[in-house]
């Protein structure tokens, strides 16, 4: 069986997510003598029911946009999946898209989200909260209303080949219009 880079990469993440909750778990009953840096780096560990990996593409032809997202429980089994062409003229608002849309569908079903893009840009305006596109901003405020409903979600920007795996689909997406999701039928109510 031929593992590729990408997917070794993935299951390096899902371990570190993973065997981080159960460090912290058992940091909080045991009193800690002194803090290092590395206590004050950003932590992905958390109570993430769903990883989703989310990427853009942009089309050769009249500035054409799409986005493709992929979401997978802890143990690396698909739940659902989906892309769509957009009108977006920025991919950080093809990407904000994908986190709506990604967040609607499993606010709906009550997961917890953690959100893994190659675009740093995303994340800094996530963290941030400002934009400089005024359709980015209404994005965001969509993503903001989301996690005021209740969702619970966080971005990390990862290396590239960890989301290339669906950045073939968001490619495809460009050259036809397209708006599809995918639902694992294991996790449909």
């Amino acid at each position: 069986m031929e593992v590729t880079y990408s997917e070794l990469l993935y299951s390096r993440y899902r371990s570190t997510f993973s065997n981080s909750a159960q460090d912290l778990s058992a940091a909080a009953t045991t009193p800690s003598v002194s803090r290092t840096a590395a206590d004050h780096q950003q932590c992905p560990a958390g109570p993430w029911d769903l990883i989703i990996k989310i990427v853009g593409a942009k089309g050769r032809r009249n500035q054409r946009r799409a986005l493709a997202y992929n979401a997978s429980n802890i143990e690396g089994v698909c739940v659902f999946s989906g892309a769509a062409s957009t009108l977006a003229k920025s991919s950080t608002g093809a990407l904000f898209e994908a986190m709506v849309a990604a967040g609607i569908t499993a606010r709906d079903r009550g997961f917890h989200l953690l959100f893994l893009t190659d675009s740093r840009n995303v994340v800094q305006v996530f963290k941030k909260e400002k934009v400089t596109d005024w359709l980015d901003s209404i994005r965001l405020a969509n993503l903001n209303s989301l996690k005021l409903q209740g969702l619970n979600c966080n971005v990390f920007c990862v290396h590239p080949l960890v989301v290339n795996a669906i950045r073939y689909v968001a490619k495809k997406a460009t050259v036809l219009p397209v708006n599809t999701t995918w639902f694992n039928p294991a996790f449909c109510n």
